[in-house]
């Protein structure tokens, strides 16, 4: 749902109109693009609702917005390239979507005090060290933690804990996030390895690592798009256990990828 913003108050004085240019950078090729597309698609409504109810009006100017949308990928190093881009291109105010490509989008903004409106898990990314990056998703209390107590709290008899995230620094940085709080509910046994970013075929993790773990929850700490690979490959090798995956946007590629074994 997106709510219709109100115009700006009408200024007393007349005052011209400017254009304000955003980057919208998001995950349009490679892991991670069901996600990215609908995501690029809601800034880019949003900013059509802006526009449509007279743009902004902040310190005495009205601006109209303008969007343009750029493909990062998802890492590091494309994030930093996409926002280069972006504020060479004259944008002021960068979205953007994903931890991965949010570091390396802080390189560029924070020098240039550039605004970063993040979606991503990672507390590490919104500190005070970082005066320009705002984050527009959940941490990874709110988005994790909830799901969590759920399976917790419905399955008392559950205990042992499976979990796998991707490896790379970002991963890390979400997976770090999470820890504690897994660590803090009590637990009988957690088990943990991490997988390579880019993995297509599962069989080898779920078989060297998931299976002689056994765990009664496999809980997912994984990019879009290799989750659904993660599923099936997990229910393909029989793995009976509870699945849990806190999605920071659509499943939708999960379920297309994994099919009735997502179920």
């Amino acid at each position: 749902v997106v709510a219709t913003p109100t115009a700006g108050p009408t200024p007393t004085t007349a005052i011209g109109t400017e254009t304000l240019l955003i980057g919208n950078l998001s995950i349009l090729s490679g892991a991670g693009t069901g996600y990215g597309f609908s995501a690029a698609r809601g800034v880019e409504r949003g900013i059509e609702l802006w526009n449509d109810a007279g743009g902004l009006v902040v310190g005495g100017k009205r601006y109209m917005l303008k969007i343009d949308t750029y493909d990062w990928g998802y890492t590091a190093d494309s994030g930093r390239t996409a926002t280069e881009k972006a504020i060479n291109d004259g944008a002021k105010i960068i979205f953007s979507v994903g931890t991965a490509p949010s570091t390396g989008a802080q390189q560029v903004t924070e020098p240039n005090k550039v605004l970063l409106l993040a979606q991503t898990a990672s507390d590490e990314l919104v500190t005070t060290k970082f005066p320009y990056t705002f984050r527009i998703l959940m941490g990874a209390d709110g988005l994790y933690s909830p799901g969590m107590d759920y399976v917790w709290d419905k399955y008392p008899d559950k205990r042992k804990l499976f979990v796998t995230a991707w490896n790379d620094a970002t991963g890390k940085l979400v997976w770090e996030t999470w820890k504690p709080l897994v660590n803090a509910m009590g637990w009988s046994k957690v088990d943990f390895q991490y997988y390579e970013p880019g993995t297509t075929d599962f069989a080898p993790f779920i078989n060297s690592y998931l299976l002689p773990a056994n765990p009664d929850v496999f809980a997912l700490v994984s990019r879009t798009g290799e989750t659904g690979l993660l599923i099936k490959a997990a229910r393909q090798f029989g793995y009976k256990g509870i699945i849990y995956w806190a999605a920071g946007g659509g499943s939708v590629p999960e379920l297309q990828i994994a099919g009735d074994l997502a179920e």
